[in-house]
């Protein structure tokens, strides 16, 4: 071990992978209601990630729902 006369700290890089980017959001948010029943998507589905969007939380989405998501 060696001395130093300065303290050195390193950071790792950090990548964070989502699958929910600011154009789905944006998408989910500004849905109405006839958009949301005619691609199939369940209302308790849509109120549960509208919520957690507006509370700045992370959405999940499940395979199905994206599929549904992406037919838009």
């Amino acid at each position: 071990m060696g001395e130093r006369s300065t303290l050195t700290f390193t950071l790792p890089e950090v990548q964070v992978r989502r699958n929910d980017d600011l154009d789905l959001r944006s998408r989910i948010m500004n849905m109405t209601i006839e958009e949301r029943r005619s691609i199939g998507l369940a209302r308790n589905t849509y109120f549960y990630m509208k919520r957690n969007l507006k509370t700045g939380k992370k959405i999940q989405i499940y395979g199905k729902v994206m599929e549904k998501l992406a037919k838009q």
